[in-house]
């Protein structure tokens, strides 16, 4: 007897308002799922015929259906256009029904004609792991309407509620398990061809494909070699090398290649992935294009056989479908690398993670806390001017700032509630840095609600005067705002605007000119074009900001306060305020300095992370945080001992801004990432900031300099460099792990990648000694003699394992 599984269709709520009267007229149906098109409202699963449909219910958002239970046959779940080719899910669709209306014409009813002639309109759909039709399961799923425009990013439609209960399924029975087993997990150890995930957690395999090419700048250039998609990467895997691709593959040297053969791209990075005329075509957030094509060969886990073939199959197509379809869906789910329960299956050998696996409090930052920050700023000495208030505890008075807030001890809390009034979105001026040395003072917050009238606050003007005359030269304020005068002048018409400096006692205030979001945007997206003069305009951004950076740290190194807001205060004020305390304290130059100024003024105090870096809406994205970036990378050029870090640890932050693998960079405010914590939401993922710091040896800059005290960074145009391993990496050069650091180019002998070009003799020689442990020269050399013996046994013995280990990941059915 067929295994079949009752799904119980129980109600739904919240819904999508589809008609002119704010309701809807839902009704659901479940089809199976093999791929997607361009829009979505045009699946190729439309025109299917559905597994079941239920009633429709009348002018509602909030239905229930008392009698919609359906049995559905496994088999059916299953059945693709080809032999062996098994989706990865269902897909639960709600669907409001359009009636051709009738009664006397008007506004409303000529809409709902037009709606109506239409068609039925999609209020929202949820994918479902076949593994949920094989055991009892009752829950709510949550549905989503994604975007017509764009294959990233979706509105959330409200949620359903589904019972499964299976019957004649039997789990030892060899046809049901092909059918319903688990997604494999990929083993360990790894292959040599393969590094694992960064964030630790466990990842599954969802399909492969093998003979793929990686097309090239250059036509005539070509990679061979497999492409898998699994739980939270996609990953291509170099098994031969041709320039010409007629003539004959060869293999890849293992030891030459090693990790280098691989492309690695998270899944949360890609913004676009189409499938058409056999080529799948990739596009990430960060402008770069990979195109694969499919030649034949496919292996599906699901079905654990191997498909070869000379040219291109429905299989084949079927089973790439499979891949994008998988993608698409994973880009439509936000946090999807995190709710693995919830998207694909568990291997059966591996416990699903229970309470051990909760987030507590101290996950939020680790030992990178606001608190300890400013203890080591002295910021909260007895001695010190400042204390820590408890206005926003609740998150009350600013729901995207920090729970814990230094202002002046002159200042009360019934005096910062008020002043946050005149604040866009409640930011008020607060501390983010007090030079220990000069007591110089930099504070943050948005733009005053000064309107066409210029409208002024006595109590924002009691907390301003109360934080100028807390630095070591009282009433010398320096206010930094970062937009371009114009536009502020614009803000005014909206209730908005700019201080007038006579409001406070000795300010002034200067216009740094730093564009917004879309034109960062825009910059970005040309600079990845060939273009010359685009490369300039985003150079030319960047040298705009770190001039910003520069004025505010010469006015603190001279004992005075800065106050630096941009519009709402968490765009360009962190990329200046960040910039200034790289500039002025050493300690943020150190690698755990960097992450826990990362933690202060980016996630604490509030950065769109969400919606800057691959969110759901296109005119919300920008590459803010990677332009701060790239302006540290500037520093380091002109500074080259100056950083405990080289280039290696931004290109690292700058790939998991996007990849979604790490939780740190997932919310807006510290606010939502409580509430995250407050849901007890699962995770097997390591903190970023713990990852980096038990790999700190990675990122060492061997010229580091402790010494070097304050920064000379000079901010001209013709001073700017682009940053070539972030915006120009040719196609194969992503085959290798992007958090290794290149090979040394002579074109630029300052990077700070290239310690071995930078170090003299003398420098050479102590860190020769550093490393072998060694007092004298000599010792050292014996010491690097048997360093060399042991190095050349290991390449000896990986050279024997690792044509054995390639066959094993390539022609094992199971892997």
């Amino acid at each position: 007897m067929d295994p079949t599984c009752i799904v119980s269709v129980l109600e739904a709520r919240n819904l999508f308002a589809s008609d002119s009267n704010g309701k809807s007229d839902p009704y659901v149906k479940l089809i199976t799922a093999f791929g997607t098109t361009e829009n979505f409202n045009k699946l190729s699963e439309r025109t299917k015929t559905p597994l079941f449909k239920t009633t429709v219910s009348q002018a509602t958002l909030n239905p229930r259906w008392e009698k919609e239970h359906h049995k559905v046959n496994l088999k059916n779940l299953a059945k693709g256009a080809d032999a062996g080719e098994i989706p990865l899910h269902a897909v639960v669709e709600v669907w409001d029904e359009d009636v051709m209306p009738t009664g006397i014409p008007n506004k409303d009813l000529v809409r709902d004609m037009l709606d109506a002639m239409d068609g039925d309109d999609l209020i929202g759909c949820a994918r479902i792991p076949l593994e949920y039709f094989s055991r009892e399961y009752e829950g709510w799923f949550k549905l989503f309407r994604p975007h017509r425009d764009s294959q990233q990013g979706s509105r959330e439609a409200g949620a359903i509620l589904l019972r499964f209960t299976p019957e004649h399924f039997d789990v030892l029975d060899a046809e049901h398990k092909v059918l319903f087993a688990p997604l494999p997990a990929i083993p360990s150890p790894l292959p040599p061809s393969l590094h694992p995930l960064e964030n630790g957690q466990i990842e599954w395999l969802a399909q492969v494909v093998r003979n793929v090419y990686l097309k090239g700048d250059r036509k005539a250039v070509y990679s061979r070699g497999t492409l898998l998609v699994t739980s939270h990467r996609l990953i291509f895997t170099t098994l031969f090398t041709t320039n010409d691709v007629f003539t004959t593959p060869r293999p890849v040297a293992p030891i030459l290649r090693g990790r280098s053969s691989m492309l690695d791209i998270p899944l949360g990075s890609i913004k676009i992935c189409r499938f058409k005329n056999s080529t799948l075509s990739i596009k990430t957030h960060e402008h770069r294009v990979f195109r694969f094509e499919v030649t034949g060969g496919v292996l599906t886990f699901e079905s654990t056989c191997c498909l070869e073939a000379s040219t291109v199959s429905y299989s084949m197509i079927n089973a790439v479908a499979i891949m994008q379809s998988h993608i698409y869906w994973c880009l439509q789910e936000q946090l999807f690398p995190f709710k693995c329960e919830a998207r694909v299956r568990w291997p059966a050998t591996l416990a699903k993670p229970e309470e051990s696996c909760r987030l507590t409090s101290t996950d939020l930052y680790g030992d990178l806390d606001l608190l300890s920050e400013f203890h080591r700023q002295k910021a909260l000495d007895p001695s010190a001017p400042w204390r820590c208030s408890v206005a926003n505890t609740s998150y009350n008075l600013c729901a995207t700032y920090p729970s814990a807030l230094l202002v002046p001890k002159a200042v009360s809390d019934e005096v910062l509630q008020r002043a946050a009034a005149f604040r866009s979105r409640g930011r008020v001026p607060a501390l983010t840095f007090w030079d220990k040395e000069t007591k110089g003072v930099l504070c943050r917050c948005s733009q005053p609600m000064s309107g066409i009238l210029q409208r002024q606050s006595d109590d924002d003007k009691m907390l301003v005067d109360a934080i100028s005359a807390s630095a070591a030269r009282p009433h010398d304020l320096l206010i930094i705002d970062c937009r371009p005068k114009l536009n502020a002048a614009a803000n005014r018409m909206a209730g908005k605007g700019f201080e007038d400096p006579d409001w406070y006692s000795g300010a002034q205030i200067h216009f740094m000119g730093i564009e917004n979001i879309h034109t960062m945007r825009a910059s970005l997206k040309h600079l990845a074009d060939a273009s010359s003069g685009e490369r300039l305009s985003w150079l030319r951004h960047v040298s705009i900001t770190l001039d910003a950076a520069v004025r505010g740290s010469q006015y603190i190194g001279g004992g005075s306060t800065v106050l630096v807001h941009c519009s709402d205060g968490w765009d360009r004020t962190a990329q200046v305020a960040s910039l200034i305390q790289v500039m002025r304290d050493p300690y943020f130059r150190t690698v755990r300095g960097f992450l826990a100024l990362i933690v202060k003024d980016w996630c604490a105090f509030g950065h769109k992370f969400a919606h800057r870096c691959g969110g759901p809406v296109e005119e919300e994205r920008a590459p803010i945080f990677v332009q701060f970036l790239d302006c540290v990378y500037q520093c380091q050029v002109q500074n080259p001992a100056a950083f405990e870090f080289d280039e290696r640890l931004l290109l690292f932050l700058a790939r998991h801004a996007y990849s979604q693998l790490f939780p740190d960079f997932w919310c807006n405010s510290e606010a939502e990432r409580v509430e995250y914590l407050a849901e007890g939401f699962k995770t097997i993922s390591e903190s970023l900031w713990s990852v980096v710091l038990k790999r700190q040896a990675e990122w060492l800059n061997l010229r580091f300099d402790p010494s070097v005290h304050e920064l000379t960074v000079e901010a001209k145009m013709e001073s700017m460099q682009l940053w070539e391993q972030q915006y120009r990496r040719p196609v194969f050069e992503d085959c290798s792990d992007p958090d290794l650091p290149s090979a040394p180019s002579t074109s630029d002998p300052t990077h700070t990648c290239k310690p071995s070009v930078l170090l003299g003799t003398k420098d050479a020689e102590q860190k020769l000694l550093i490393i072998t442990g060694s007092q004298d020269l000599t010792s050292s050399k014996s010491v690097l003699d048997d360093m060399e013996a042991q190095s050349k046994y290991v390449i000896r013995t990986l050279n024997e394992t690792v044509e054995g280990a390639y066959a094993w990941l390539f022609d094992n059915e199971t892997l």
